[in-house]
């Protein structure tokens, strides 16, 4: 008979008092002699690596880049490595010069300091000087932290936790309606504004009502090479967390939308063109998006009570319309369907926008509540996942085009006479 040994009995690891469990020192490279030159002109012989801030650095610096998801191989982005780092840095501060603890190891991080930690940011939730979301993100930075330090376990070994269950609690569920239809705005005629003022700019906003796509997403979209035939839609530039994801054309508004956003990038018969173009990089792009919804048309909080993410939640909303679920924000009652349709047709939803978990769809359409009997999610109402009156605009934008092709082909025309008169 073969030995079949028993996993529930396995050894626990061995766990001290101050929460940390055994395991090498972090490799830091080692000190470094450098001359320096002094403001004064002196040149001085300085020793580099050897600061607490100079080790946290080295720390940040090996691990900051990488995924904590070994499925997704893009590196982290430069955001995310800035707020990581500057989250640490002032958490340590904090350690240091406002509780007392003078720790020069940055990878000697004990449970008592991190407690010390939980109860500062606390005090200061209750202070009103922190806000759920900069806790969480704090929170976030030294669970990514201890795990650098090869203590992946130190919060629940150490026990630390908040004293009040509610601090750092966000609330994701949506109280009203984020959607530029319900907050009043036309979004034929604020896209037929942009397309006169920066016709990428209107594609963009366009791909976002049409796809429900975040603003860098839309921007980084190569309509033409993205679609992949069969009605299906790759989102692979500018995601979230790197996390790519299908999104299923199952209307004739979004393959006309999706045809005119092809024939929009054919510039000189290249196809794999992305919709902000190439003149600038994506980083322009993105202020010059901001400054152009912001600033120009106006579609800000404090002014119409939205923001261009607000044809993202409509596109959400109206495809839990189109799968038999009105959303909450929109007057969904309380009356329960198969528990399996629900969770399918709002699995389906979060997948579309890019999420892997449904709750976070109650962040733009409200908690789950169901109209009556919802259809199987494959009976789908292709009518509701249209955005209303957009049927004028879409002919307009196709006569928009035919008229800069046919001004481009008469620049052509004209500049190639004039090469041959010279």
């Amino acid at each position: 008979m073969p030995n079949v040994q028993d996993t529930s009995l396995a050894e626990q690891p061995q766990v001290f008092d101050d929460g940390r469990v055994p395991s090498p020192p972090y490799p830091y490279r080692e000190k470094r002699l450098e001359l320096v030159t002094l403001p004064d002109g002196a040149v001085r012989n300085v020793y580099r690596g050897v600061s607490w801030k100079a080790r946290l650095g080295q720390i940040i610096d090996d691990n900051v880049a990488r995924r904590e998801d070994p499925r997704i191989s893009s590196a982290a982005s430069y955001a995310t490595r800035h707020n990581v780092r500057t989250g640490l840095f002032r958490l340590f501060t904090v350690l240091r010069a406002e509780l007392g603890f003078k720790i020069e190891n940055p990878a000697r991080i004990e449970a008592r300091h991190l407690q010390a930690l939980w109860d500062w940011m606390e005090r200061q939730w209750h202070a009103g000087e922190l806000a759920d979301s900069t806790i969480q993100g704090y929170c976030s930075y030294l669970r990514k932290f201890r795990g650098w330090i090869g203590q992946p376990k130190l919060i629940e070994y150490g026990k630390v936790a908040f004293k009040d269950p509610a601090c750092g609690r966000r609330e994701l569920m949506a109280h009203r309606d984020k959607s530029w239809e319900a907050n009043n705005i036309d979004i034929a005629e604020i896209v037929d504004r942009a397309w006169d003022i920066e016709p990428w700019v209107a594609m963009a906003l366009l791909a976002q009502a049409a796809f429900g796509l975040r603003r860098k997403e839309s921007v980084c979209l190569r309509p033409a090479s993205d679609y992949l035939d069969h009605g299906v839609l790759a989102i692979t530039r500018g995601t979230k967390g790197g996390r790519v994801r299908n999104v299923f054309l199952m209307s004739r508004w979004q393959y006309e939308v999706l045809a005119i956003l092809i024939e929009f990038c054919r510039r000189d018969g290249a196809l794999k063109c992305y919709i902000g173009g190439t003149d600038r990089d994506l980083r322009a792009n993105l202020r010059r998006y901001n400054y152009i919804v912001g600033e120009k048309l106006g579609i800000t909080k404090d002014l119409v009570g939205t923001t261009g993410h607000g044809l993202r939640a409509g596109f959400g909303c109206r495809l839990l319309e189109a799968y038999g679920i009105t959303a909450p924000v929109r007057g969904g009652d309380v009356s329960q369907a198969e528990e399996q349709t629900r969770e399918r047709a709002y699995k389906l939803t979060a997948e579309a926008m890019g999420h892997s978990r449904t709750s976070i769809v109650e962040a733009y359409c409200g908690s789950v509540r169901m109209k009556g009997d919802a259809p199987h999610p494959d009976d789908v109402d292709v009518e509701r996942i249209d955005p209303p009156n957009m049927e004028g605009l879409i002919e307009k934008l196709r006569q928009a085009r035919r008229d800069l092709k046919r001004d481009e082909a008469q620049l052509r025309r004209f500049a190639r006479i004039y090469k041959e008169a010279r």
